[in-house]
């Protein structure tokens, strides 16, 4: 039992990780962003923004994103915001700029996997 506890251990932070930074909560990300705003609560929107901050932290700490990756988790929360006050049209403006990202990313990770596979 000890030894299965080690080795679990030994695993979970790499889990962690690969379970938060995975373009898995992009994907996930931009469907909350649109059932958010869809169903009209915000809160919804304010988990996609919580899914897309750690994937902006990470890119965050590239030369080629820099600080504009912050940016990020901002789009779902200026939709909540926007949901909060009432608006009925408004929040469909932040939306399409996380798909955008989200595309532009996958577009990214897609170059990486077959820049790396072809070494």
């Amino acid at each position: 039992m000890e030894r299965l506890i080690e080795r679990i251990l030994k695993v979970l932070p790499n889990l962690l990780a690969a379970l938060l930074i995975g373009w898995h909560t992009v994907a996930a990300s931009c469907a909350l962003a649109v059932a958010g705003v869809l169903m009209r609560r915000p809160l919804w929107l304010l988990f996609a923004a919580a899914l897309y901050a750690p994937f902006a932290w990470y890119l965050g700490c590239t030369p080629r994103f820099g600080p504009s990756a912050w940016l990020l988790p901002l789009l779902p929360v200026g939709a909540a915001l926007a949901l909060m006050l009432g608006a009925t049209n408004r929040p469909w403006v932040f939306i399409p700029w996380v798909f955008v990202a989200g595309l532009l990313l996958a577009n990214l990770g897609l170059l990486v996997l077959l820049f790396l596979g072809s070494r």
